[in-house]
């Protein structure tokens, strides 16, 4: 079943792009989707994954060590909450439609 997670960070929109390109490249095994954007307390994130397994691998393998490695900044915790999805709609992005 698809696993989906909601993370807000206390985040400048400037360092969440800094940090983010290292946790998503090369694309983690089983992220299905990735989309975050800039709200007024910082950043939001929202990911659906193929599995909580495969949430949970990311975590520990990727997302948890970048973290510890920015202790010495100032920020809050991270706020995730965990959506047992039920049903999941997207469009295929066809790379070359335009060309």
């Amino acid at each position: 079943m698809a696993y989906a997670c909601v993370q807000d960070i206390a985040s400048s929109w400037n360092s969440y792009e800094n940090v983010s390109s290292g946790l998503l490249e090369p694309p983690p095994a089983g992220l299905i989707a990735h989309v975050a954007g800039p709200t007024d307390e910082g950043v939001r994130i929202i990911e659906i994954w193929d599995t909580e397994e495969a949430w949970q691998r990311f975590h520990t393998e990727r997302l948890a060590p970048t973290i510890a490695r920015l202790e010495s900044i100032t920020r809050t915790e991270p706020n995730y909450r965990a959506l047992h999805t039920r049903q999941a709609h997207y469009r295929a992005h066809a790379a070359n439609a335009h060309q």
